[in-house]
């Protein structure tokens, strides 16, 4: 039967193992001959278990997240008179006129005047705009093949 060891003694062994490594001499061997884990051990699997999933996180779901935006404020950036926009709001329309601010740079606080189908003329800033369709062939082409 193997003797159980006292946690004080446990503890000084611990201690004399990391000692030892610190001097370069290989650890003892621990219980039934096998090399007693080093104190780096546990600090590796704790990166393990919470490195790993957060790293399959940002590259899952945070990536693509910030692709997607910055496309979204390029295409918003560029925007051109009539092209189709959806507001943060839900609402569809084109933009009638766009009125930067001085500077000469698209930036977030441009006046738009989008104006809805039903012929209302919204004022709205840049940043409200969520989505970009522009018009032209593609959107008449797309509305062709709904309406079939």
């Amino acid at each position: 039967m193997e003797r159980m060891m006292d946690p004080q003694t446990n503890l000084f062994a611990w201690q004399a193992q990391g000692t030892q490594a610190a001097a370069g001499t290989p650890p003892a061997p621990g219980p039934g001959g096998q090399p007693a884990p080093s104190p780096s051990e546990p600090l590796f699997n704790l990166l393990t278990f919470v490195g790993v999933p957060f790293l399959l996180f940002w590259f899952l779901i945070l990536r693509p997240m910030q692709r997607q935006e910055r496309e979204r404020k390029g295409k918003v950036a560029q925007l051109k008179k009539n092209d189709e926009v959806l507001l943060g709001s839900g609402i569809l329309g084109k933009v009638i006129s766009i009125k930067e601010k001085p500077g000469g740079l698209a930036g977030a606080d441009d006046e738009l005047v989008v104006q809805t189908e039903g012929g209302t003329r919204l004022r709205v800033i840049r940043s409200a705009v969520i989505r970009v369709a522009e018009s032209g062939s593609e959107a008449s082409a797309g509305n062709d093949s709904d309406k079939k």
